[in-house]
């Protein structure tokens, strides 16, 4: 039997306000809000264990009285429950912006969609008009392997996460390529491709908080400013969780998947 290996717990408050302190190419954090433009920011579902709570904790009392818009980057996924909005926001702040009207799911079928572009490949850039016509946004994710576009995080907040089911399709069909595998981003043809189509950002300004767990769920690191270079700064820390040495192949492989990949069968996949 492996798990993910085990790694030094760390101050998860201390880690993500050193990752607000520093961004890598980025303003700082009160700067990049600074001012009374409309700020658009993009959470994950209920199916990603990323701490989008814990750094609220830490960034919401700076923007509660912003105008501002949370929108959820469902890609194909369902609408949240009410239990996944609290795990999400937290119990605290979830009424608040709910009263507020301040929450989106976003619906890649139904949601009026703005072209901004396409790929190398072709991928046609449809995103959600909310995310779209934005001048500020703040990305919150989380690190760890995928098993067709190398790793989640970072540029997945965009596509699939608020792009229409269109452009999804379009990139995901790159997953049929035996180059599209768990850990691999150079000569990935899903993440490359996902990676061309973020120039299509290029009049959005954008605040990235990126983290890598452990297999408890705790902050094992914590990275933030552009959005692929905090990407790429918690790939390799997601290797030193996920990464385990095994002595030999086996002929056969039991995996055991762990909320919230248990949630549906869609989820199973990974």
């Amino acid at each position: 039997v492996f798990n993910p290996n085990p790694v030094a717990k760390f101050d998860e408050a201390a880690l993500i306000a050193k990752a607000l302190a520093n961004p890598i190419n980025q303003k700082s954090f009160d700067e990049f809000i600074a001012g009374d433009e409309k700020i658009v920011i993009i959470v994950n579902d209920g199916t990603r264990p990323t701490p989008t709570a814990k750094i609220l904790k830490q960034i919401y009392p700076k923007i509660r009285d912003k105008n501002k818009i949370f929108i959820i980057a469902t890609g194909c996924h369902r609408e949240g429950t009410l239990d996944e909005y609290n795990m999400i926001f937290s119990k605290e702040i979830y009424p608040e912006i709910r009263a507020k009207n301040e929450v989106h799911d976003h619906d890649s079928k139904h949601d009026e969609m703005v072209f901004l572009g396409e790929s190398k490949n072709g991928t046609q850039m449809y995103l959600n008009k909310i995310v779209a016509e934005a001048k500020k946004v703040i990305v919150i994710g989380s690190v760890e392997p995928h098993y067709f576009a190398g790793y989640t995080g970072g540029r997945k907040a965009f596509l699939p996460g608020t792009a229409s089911y269109e452009s999804i399709t379009q990139n995901h069909k790159l997953a049929l390529s035996p180059d599209a595998q768990a850990l691999r981003l150079e000569g990935n043809p899903v993440h490359e491709d996902m990676i061309d189509a973020m120039k299509v950002l290029s009049n959005i300004d954008v605040f990235s908080i990126q983290t890598v767990l452990d297999s408890e769920h705790g902050v094992y690191y914590a990275s933030a400013g552009d959005l692929n270079d905090s990407f790429y700064d918690c790939v390799k820390k997601a290797d030193e969780v996920f990464c385990v040495n095994i002595p030999q192949k086996a002929d056969i492989v039991i995996s055991v998947a762990p909320y919230p990949m248990d949630v549906d069968l869609y989820q199973a996949q990974k």
